[in-house]
């Protein structure tokens, strides 16, 4: 492989990381727990593995990255769509974490202030400290708790 990435003008790989040779967590279905149906979106494959672990339905996104220049127009539209499948529709917002890894203070500030309120009223934005994931239901099927 080397030879050929040398051959190429590529630098040689120096390193082998191996990845997900463990086994997934077995986990209790959201709706056989809250008897709800759910969905995720998110451009964080972590996040989104939790979601259907959880047995929601995955929504991508296009224009999500899960950095600063993520689309929060279309993470919205989206989300408010779904609600009419879905009871609940958990949105996750990385950019705040992105800019903090970076040292970017103020730019963690403005996208944990990034509004995610619409005339539905359904929908609610993170509390001060908190991590940054919006779950908005459907009034009309909410889960139980």
């Amino acid at each position: 492989m080397n030879a050929k990435r040398i051959a190429e003008g590529k630098k040689p790989a120096t390193q082998i990381w191996l990845w997900g040779h463990g086994k997934a967590p077995r986990m209790q279905p959201f709706a056989e727990v809250y008897g709800g149906r759910g969905a995720i979106i998110s451009a964080v494959d972590l996040v989104r593995g939790v979601g259907v672990l959880l047995g929601w339905h995955r929504i991508d996104v296009p224009g999500a990255t899960g950095y600063l220049d993520t689309n929060y127009a279309n993470k919205g539209k989206f989300a408010i769509e779904a609600l009419g499948a879905f009871d609940l529709v958990c949105v996750h917002v990385e950019a705040p974490d992105e800019a903090s890894h970076e040292g970017k203070a103020a730019e963690k500030v403005r996208h944990s202030n990034v509004s995610t309120n619409t005339s539905s009223g359904r929908c609610s934005t993170p509390s001060r400290g908190t991590r940054n994931t919006a779950c908005w239901s459907n009034p009309t099927t909410a889960p139980r708790s």
